[in-house]
């Protein structure tokens, strides 16, 4: 069952009710003795997880694909300072850095676009990196809910949003 486990704490059997949206921790137990029951205890859990799920709004996948990640160097989601070695015909090799930016884990298709620094500078390529990835973004759809079976989704005007 989606968000509840069977737990005992201290000899008491309970129900636990645990989810996770929008960085927040949701979490209930719901205890044999006091629900009257292994089954009506279950029941209040499924009831409780349903009301919060209906109440809770899920991240967009557009929100949780810009959030920064703590390894990230670059300042935007997405955005990769890119350094390549080419080698030309001659057998020079000569140094290419660009601003990358590509679209968010999942997307079909999958896309690039590289702005060079030496074409457009370093300010302005970063620039155009960072909004190319915002038009990424743009055209992704629907909630961040991974793990989560369909019967628990809900679009965001079903939600209010």
């Amino acid at each position: 069952m989606y968000g509840i486990s069977r737990r005992e704490s201290g000899g008491n059997p309970h129900w636990r009710v645990r989810f996770s949206r929008r960085g927040k921790e949701y979490s209930e137990r719901f205890y044999d003795h006091r629900q009257g029951g292994h089954d009506a205890a279950l029941l209040a859990a499924q009831a409780w997880r349903t009301n919060m799920l209906g109440r809770v709004e899920a991240m967009t996948k557009a929100e949780f694909s810009a959030l920064r990640h703590k390894n990230n160097t670059s300042g935007y989601a997405g955005v990769f300072l890119v350094t390549r070695y080419c080698k030309r015909r001659d057998g020079s090799v000569y140094e290419y850095a660009c601003w990358e930016a590509r679209t968010p884990k999942g997307m079909k298709p999958v896309r690039c676009c590289s702005f060079g620094i030496e074409k457009y500078g370093f300010d302005e390529a970063y620039i155009r990196a960072v909004a190319a990835r915002m038009d990424f973004l743009e055209n992704l759809e629907g909630a961040h809910l991974p793990r989560v079976p369909q019967q628990y989704r809900k679009s965001r005007n079903e939600n209010g949003g």
